[in-house]
């Protein structure tokens, strides 16, 4: 009858994709972390959309938030957890530095993204995480311009070592060497490699793979990495544990 018919034709509207950014200290942080995602994922995931919101609101309503009634909400992601139902929570920090295979963020995504991409949706986020960290730093020079550098660098690093550095090394590296240029630029004292001679003398291979690597950053603001600098490298990249010595420089 027509009842039936009409019953078949309707179908409930699909609620577009979302992914909700929150900070308990305020909406400022919640919109650069939904900034920080567009631009990692803008290119894999264009038609997904992302929210800032608002912690207490996201704690207190619930299930009855309006973002949460008014989109499909795939995961949370902030430095609280306001536990709404059965979305999934990635806080911001383990995301930075845990590695995809065991990165909650890798699996949320994973569902959107193909596997053979999150490699480079990883290194996207930590290098966009770097520059906000890196803007905090630096104070006479262009942060997107330095981290290019940084990053070819850090490659020529990961294929002399047959390696790709974990992710706090990574993040680490980043603010550490951009901040290295500007030091090396003001002409700011370097601390005491208290092990420089012994290093210099046991390690020429990593050090001429370094000035090698470093040698288009030095051409290009002037400067000169000395023994010191690159034996401080060596230590970030030989650390045991990474996340302790990532949570010593910043």
């Amino acid at each position: 009858n027509s009842t039936d018919y009409l019953l078949l034709r309707y179908q409930p509207p699909v609620r577009q994709q979302a992914i909700v950014t929150t900070c308990f200290t305020g909406m400022g942080t919640a919109e650069k972390l939904a900034d920080l995602l567009r631009d990692t994922l803008s290119l894999w995931m264009p038609d997904i959309r992302i929210i800032p919101c608002d912690y207490n609101g996201l704690k207190a309503n619930g299930l009855n938030e309006s973002v949460i009634k008014d989109y499909s909400v795939i995961m949370i992601f902030g430095t609280m957890d306001p536990q709404i139902g059965k979305i999934p929570f990635v806080n911001v920090g383990e995301a930075m530095i845990s590695e995809c295979g065991d990165n909650k963020l890798y699996h949320v995504l994973s569902g959107f993204i193909p596997e053979q991409h999150m490699e480079q949706v990883n290194d996207q986020l930590i290098k966009n995480f770097s520059l906000q960290r890196v803007l905090d730093y630096l104070t006479i020079l262009n942060p997107e311009r330095v981290l290019t550098n940084v990053e070819a660098f850090i490659g020529s690093l990961e294929r002399f070592l047959h390696t790709k550095f974990p992710n706090p090394v990574k993040l680490l590296l980043y603010v550490h060497i951009s901040c290295l240029i500007e030091r090396l630029i003001t002409k700011k004292p370097v601390p005491d490699y208290k092990n420089r001679p012994n290093f210099a003398k046991k390690q020429k291979k990593f050090i001429k793979v370094v000035k090698d690597g470093f040698s288009v950053i030095e051409k290009m603001y002037s400067v000169e990495i000395s023994t010191e600098e690159i034996g401080y490298i060596y230590d970030i990249v030989t650390a045991k544990p990474a996340t302790s010595v990532f949570e010593q420089e910043l």
